[in-house]
């Protein structure tokens, strides 16, 4: 059947819309029911749900499963949820990385589940760790979490924003006039 009209091809379109929202709300679900260990917290399912659907500013960021098979040349932001950083013996719950050519920025998200808000040694050396090797942390609280999971992602999208404009005005100031 033919399109005759304004008005079929707007139908059309919205058709096609609905049909692509559902197949992305599809592949989103199978990611995040994949990728959960069963022996997660409420907080940790529901802040990947949150960052699997954030952007870095510029692009939607792009999930991984494997930390350590993550590209190393490209543009954009990727994330991976309980990372293996033992390499650098320290330890994520989130692990982020915008990418611009060779450049990259990480971001590692911890959730403080043991006695949350004080600074235990265990904790100041892991994030010590992180530190060293480049990350920029971010910890928040189950609570924090649970109680404003939008302003947790939007917390981590605003870092994620800097991370990413660096990387861009860096590779711009870096350019012959």
């Amino acid at each position: 059947m033919a399109i005759e009209d304004e008005e079929a091809a707007q139908a059309e379109a919205m058709r096609r819309f609905s049909e692509k929202a559902e197949e992305l709300k599809t592949n989103f679900e199978e990611r995040f029911l994949h990728v959960l260990p069963g022996n997660h917290s409420p907080a940790e399912s529901v802040l990947l749900a949150h960052l699997m659907t954030c952007t870095d500013g510029y692009e939607d960021v792009r999930f991984i499963y494997d930390w350590n098979r993550r590209p190393k040349f490209g543009t954009g932001t990727i994330f991976s949820y309980l990372p293996d950083l033992s390499s650098i013996r320290a330890r994520a719950t989130f692990a982020f990385e915008c990418l611009y050519g060779e450049v990259s920025n990480q971001l590692a998200v911890l959730i403080d589940f043991v006695n949350p808000g004080e600074r235990l040694p265990f904790k100041i050396d892991n994030e010590s760790r992180l530190r060293s090797f480049g990350f920029r942390v971010i910890q928040f609280t189950e609570l924090e979490i649970l109680s404003a999971p939008d302003a947790c992602r939007e917390r981590v999208e605003g870092v994620l924003w800097d991370m990413q404009s660096d990387l861009w005005l860096g590779s711009e100031s870096e350019k012959p006039s």
